[in-house]
């Protein structure tokens, strides 16, 4: 079953997929990240894939290496939704996991479908998944012009935003 507090979405039972499928045409193509928070509670579950879907029925696919999800506690995922990239890493509690992505002829510009989430290892009524802070996003890239080290254990650093969220102004304007 599928309940929701308003922040989050909680599958239980035997399930082994939650799918978000979009309201009318979504348009991801300033987006170069894709992250969420993921838990889960009772049996051990595993993170199989993650498989994004636009428009044209193109597929992303995010397959992560043995990645066990932690026992009522959010795995912040935030992966790279941009074109040429083959593998990533997910992080959790320092431990890096190989993630590859496959994207046979995904189209970036094409607008999203769906996201499917699919795991494995919920075998009884009370397994609960959690998915929360499902989001696509610009990062926002930093140049550093000067550091300074502190005595007292902080940095203190001079930064110019050089890219991020006035690209879609920008962008505009060419």
């Amino acid at each position: 079953s599928i309940t929701s507090d308003g922040e989050s979405i909680s599958i239980s039972g035997a399930s082994t997929a939650a799918t978000y499928t979009t309201t009318g045409n979504k348009n991801v193509l300033e987006a170069d990240r894709f992250a969420f928070k993921i838990k889960r509670s009772g049996a051990a579950t595993t993170l199989a894939s993650i498989v994004i879907t636009n428009t044209s029925d193109e597929t992303l696919t995010f397959t992560p290496t043995a990645l066990a999800l932690t026992a009522d506690e959010y795995l912040t995922v935030d992966l790279p939704f941009v074109s040429g990239t083959s593998t990533t890493s997910i992080y959790q509690g320092g431990t890096q996991y190989a993630t590859t992505v496959t994207a046979p002829s995904y189209d970036y510009e094409t607008d999203l479908k769906t996201v499917a989430f699919n795991w494995t290892g919920p075998a009884a009524g009370s397994d609960v998944v959690s998915l929360k802070q499902i989001e696509f996003y610009k990062s926002v890239s930093w140049h550093v012009h000067s550091l300074k080290d502190m005595t007292d254990g902080y940095i203190i650093f001079n930064c110019i935003r050089t890219e991020g969220r006035s690209d879609a102004k920008r962008r505009a304007y060419e």
